[in-house]
This record gives C-alpha cells, sequence and structure tokens, in this order.
C-alpha cells in the first residue's frame, strides 16, 4: 500500500471510532424514568426465585407469581409518581417496550391478561446502580 492509502484508511478508522463513541453513548444513555424503572423492577426481582417480574399491562401493578396475587408495588405510581388510570398504563407499557433489551428482557410467556414478563440482566443491574449513586 502507498502511504497515502494507509493515511485514508487511518482516517477512515478514526472516523468510525468517533462516530461509534458518539452514537453508541446515545442508544445506551437512558431517561430518569427507565432508570427508576430498572431499579424498581430488580430490587423486587432480587425476591423472587424465578428471576424474573410479572407487570401488569392494565395498571402497572407487580404480581407475586410465587403467592399468586398482586403486590402493594404499582410501577405507575413508583415510576411517574401518577395515579394508574388507563393512560398512565399505556405510558408505562411504552416505557417498558423503549427499554433496550441489553438492559431489560421481555420474557415470552402466555398469561392470562397479556402481562409483562421481564427480568433485568446484569448491564442493567450495573445501570441501575449507577442511576442510584448519583
Amino acid at each position: 500500500m502507498h502511504q497515502g492509502e494507509l493515511a485514508e484508511l487511518q482516517l477512515k478508522a478514526e472516523r468510525l471510532d468517533a462516530l461509534e463513541k458518539k452514537y453508541g453513548k446515545e442508544i445506551k444513555s437512558l431517561s430518569n424514568e427507565q432508570l427508576e424503572l430498572l431499579k424498581i423492577v430488580y430490587e423486587h426481582q432480587k425476591t423472587t426465585p424465578t428471576n424474573k417480574v410479572v407487570i401488569s399491562s392494565t395498571d402497572g401493578a407487580i404480581f407475586d407469581d410465587q403467592a399468586r396475587k398482586l403486590t402493594a408495588i404499582n410501577l405507575v405510581r413508583e415510576v411517574f409518581k401518577k395515579e394508574p388510570t388507563e393512560k398512565n398504563a399505556m405510558a408505562l407499557s411504552d416505557l417498558i417496550l423503549s427499554m433496550p433489551s441489553e438492559y431489560m428482557k421481555l420474557i415470552p410467556e402466555m398469561r392470562f391478561d397479556s402481562p409483562f414478563v421481564v427480568r433485568v440482566t446484569q448491564e442493567g443491574v450495573e445501570k441501575s446502580k449507577e442511576f442510584e449513586s448519583k
């Protein structure tokens, strides 16, 4: 290769690195609501033997699989500081669906009333700990 070609390849590599750093950070940055959701879901996930959390799609309540009943935790109240109306439950659904899968996985399960079944990943745990320390 000629010196000119090597220099051009080096510039392209540097440009790609710069773009990856710029856009990679934007993709991985989460809103405060997403971080709060991660934190709350993980806190409940730690208490479950199945390592997953079932969230009602109609009002945002967390379901205790082992006890087979709703818990007192309502994610609409906890994350948005609002009452669990239909509109606010839809906003929670949108928030859950917007969560990058590297932080929170949706687990496909057939259940009555189509709740969200989720699990916070190790990357999500680390991200939520960053949020707590701020």
